[in-house]
C-alpha cells in the first residue's frame, strides 16, 4: 500500500472539498487526517540533522524556508518552530505555515507564543488562520504574539473581521476571542520574554535600510537561550555589525541567504512587463537589505557560531539546478563550520 506524506495528504484536501462538508469542519479533518498518518522522515532529512538535534531537550523545526514573494510548491514562505521540554514557539508566521505545522505534528494549540522578526507578508500572513483555527477549534488559552510596529493593528483588525463569523459559534459559551492573543508590540531591542525555560533576546537588524519619511517599520532577529542550546534566528536582515555581535558564540545560527543573480532571474520571468526602474529598486533591496551566501559566510565566521543553517532561501526555485553551488559554496568560502540548506520540515 502507497503510504502518503502527510503534506501530500494535505495538499489534496486543499485541492477541492469535495465532501460536501461544512468548511470548517472540513479544514478541521483535512488536519486530524494528516496528524494520524504517519511517514519515516526522508535519507536526505536525517543526514541533514545537526547532531545533536536527536539527544537536545531544545530542536528547531525549519517549517518554511522560502523567501517572499512569489509563491513555490516545495518551499513555504519564512516559519520556524523552537520546542523546548515539550513546548513550542514559533518564530515568523509565513504563507504556508499550517500545513507545515501538521505535518510536523503540531496541533493548532501548541504553540505559546509567536515571535515576528518584521511585518513583510511573508512572515505574517498565516498568523490570522492561526488565531481563527484556535477560536474554531475552541482552543481557549491564550497565545503571546511578540512582534514590531503593526502588529497590534494586524492583530485588532483580523478579530474586527471575525465578529460574527461563523465559525466562531463553535468556541465556548461566554468566550471572547478577543481574549486568545495577548500582543506585545515593541520597538527596542532587549529581552522579551523569560520563564523556566526559555529566555527570548531581540535585536534590531538591517534589513529596512532606507524607508519612507514618517515610516515605523522596524526588523529584529531574535536569540534563544535554553538550558542546552543557544540559537538565533536572523531573520530578514542585510550585512549588520550588531546581528555579528548579537550571534556570537551560539550554537545554531538560522540565517536567510538570497542569490542576486538567480533572484533577479525570477523576478524578470515573473514580471515580463516591470520597467527597467522598478527592477532596479527590486534589486537594491535585495542587494542591501539581505545576505548573499557569501555575507553570510563572513558573518558566521566572525561571529564564531557553531553551525549554520541557511534558510528564507532566495529565490528558492522548485528547480533549482545545484542548489548546493548557488546558497552554500559561497558561505564555505568564508565559514569552515557546518551548514546546511534547510528544507521545509527539516528538524536540528
Amino acid at each position: 500500500m502507497k503510504v502518503l506524506s502527510n503534506l501530500k495528504i494535505l495538499q489534496r484536501c486543499v485541492a477541492g472539498n469535495r465532501l460536501g462538508m461544512p468548511i470548517g469542519r472540513y479544514l478541521a479533518w483535512g488536519a486530524a487526517l494528516a496528524l494520524t498518518m504517519t511517514s519515516s522522515p526522508s535519507a536526505a532529512q536525517v543526514a541533514k540533522a545537526a547532531p545533536n538535534a536527536q539527544t537536545s531537550k531544545t530542536r528547531v523545526i525549519t517549517l518554511g524556508t522560502g523567501a517572499g514573494p512569489f509563491p513555490r510548491v516545495k518551499r513555504a514562505k519564512s516559519s520556524n518552530a523552537l520546542q523546548v521540554n515539550g513546548r513550542t514557539f514559533l518564530i515568523d508566521a509565513g504563507d504556508g505555515m499550517l500545513m507545515r505545522m501538521a505535518a510536523a505534528g503540531i496541533r493548532i494549540g501548541d504553540p505559546e507564543a509567536v515571535f515576528l522578526t518584521h511585518m513583510h507578508l511573508d512572515h505574517t500572513a498565516a498568523l490570522p488562520t492561526l488565531l481563527g483555527l484556535r477560536v474554531m477549534t475552541s482552543v481557549t488559552k491564550p497565545i503571546d504574539i511578540y512582534g514590531p510596529y503593526g502588529i497590534t493593528r494586524l492583530v485588532n483588525g483580523y478579530l474586527d473581521g471575525l465578529e460574527g463569523f461563523e465559525a466562531s459559534r463553535s468556541a465556548p459559551s461566554g468566550f471572547d476571542p478577543r481574549s486568545l492573543p495577548r500582543v506585545h508590540e515593541f520597538s527596542e531591542s532587549g529581552l522579551l520574554y523569560s520563564d523556566q525555560d526559555v529566555k527570548v533576546y531581540a535585536s534590531e537588524n538591517a534589513h529596512y535600510n532606507e524607508l519612507l519619511p514618517g515610516s515605523r517599520a522596524k526588523s529584529f532577529s531574535f536569540r534563544f537561550e535554553t538550558a542546552d542550546r543557544t540559537v538565533v534566528f536572523s531573520g530578514d536582515t542585510g550585512p549588520s555589525d550588531s546581528l555579528v555581535k548579537f550571534a556570537t558564540g551560539v550554537d545554531l545560527l538560522v540565517v536567510e541567504v538570497s542569490d542576486p543573480n538567480s533572484a533577479k532571474e525570477r523576478l524578470l520571468r515573473n514580471n515580463p512587463d516591470m520597467s527597467p526602474e522598478a527592477v532596479a529598486v527590486a534589486m537594491d533591496h535585495i542587494l542591501r537589505d539581505h545576505l548573499s551566501p557569501e555575507q553570510v559566510g563572513q558573518l558566521a565566521s566572525a561571529a564564531k557560531v557553531k553551525a549554520v543553517v541557511l534558510s528564507h532561501i532566495g529565490p528558492g526555485n522548485d528547480n533549482d539546478p545545484d542548489p548546493f553551488a548557488m546558497y552554500v559554496e559561497g558561505v564555505q568560502r568564508f565559514y569552515s563550520g557546518p551548514v546546511t540548506l534547510a528544507s521545509d520540515l527539516d528538524t536540528f
